[in-house]
């Protein structure tokens, strides 16, 4: 089987992403005063480690979505 990564193609899945995640994350409320000191760190060149807990799969797809939202770097996210 031969596949193709196509610019169109991962433009077109971002795009699906991005409206799932919005629709789903509509009554997610996120406490932006406590995003204030990671940026922070962040742009001081510190590194943060955050240590989430997961309930579900879904846990990791929120957290990356609400890093890309505030727009601070991409985390690196292990599991079991």
């Amino acid at each position: 089987m031969h596949s193709k990564i196509t610019a169109l193609g991962i433009k077109s899945m971002i795009w699906w992403f991005n409206k799932n995640m919005r629709n789903s994350m509509k009554g997610l409320n996120v406490e932006t005063n406590s995003m204030k000191p990671v940026r922070q760190l962040l742009s001081d060149g510190h590194r943060v480690v955050l240590m989430p807990i997961y309930k579900s799969m879904a846990d990791a797809f929120i957290y990356i979505y609400i890093h890309n939202h505030f727009n601070l770097e991409a985390p690196f996210i292990f599991g079991n």
